[in-house]
């Protein structure tokens, strides 16, 4: 890598004894946890318009800018998981899909973001529609505007 670093300012090239001799400096920096792309980038930002012994330039600022150590990542916590299939969630409980499956056979209230549509509910609808268009008779597109709608309630309780 110190080699390279001629190709990416030609006033840090050095020769292969100089980077051998360099490289245990460089070694440190990776044992800290630092990359190639920061090694580069902190070795060839703002160097001075002339560099007279790249080799001195290069050790001075491997001894100087050497980064402080990383600390390690924290592993990820474990996920909460489902009380009945073991499925992976962000709260503990029960999944969305074993919430359904328990309404369905009446263990629990439906989920309100189940917008699965039962036979009874569509129908529930459709006659909310149908009445709603019958009002003052049918009606067509502006016609409905300014039309009172009848109380949905009163409407279902009838079927």
């Amino acid at each position: 890598m110190l080699a390279r670093l001629g190709q990416r300012d030609r006033r840090l090239t050095l020769g292969a004894d100089e980077a051998r001799e360099l490289a245990p400096l460089l070694d440190e920096w990776f044992a800290v946890g630092a990359d190639e792309a920061s090694v580069f980038h902190l070795l060839t930002s703002g160097l001075p318009p002339r560099v007279h012994a790249a080799a001195a330039l290069v050790a001075d600022r491997l001894r100087r800018k050497k980064p402080a150590p990383r600390a390690p990542k924290p592993r990820p916590a474990s996920r909460p998981q489902c009380v009945n299939c073991r499925a992976n969630m962000f709260q503990p409980g029960l999944c969305n899909a074993c919430v359904r499956e328990q309404a369905r056979y009446g263990d629990l209230l439906p989920d309100p973001t189940d917008y699965s549509v039962t036979p009874e509910t569509a129908a529930r609808g459709a006659a909310a529609v149908r009445a709603a268009f019958h009002v003052n008779g049918p009606a067509r597109g502006s016609q409905l505007r300014g039309v009172p709608l009848p109380d949905l309630r009163r409407v279902l309780s009838r079927r």
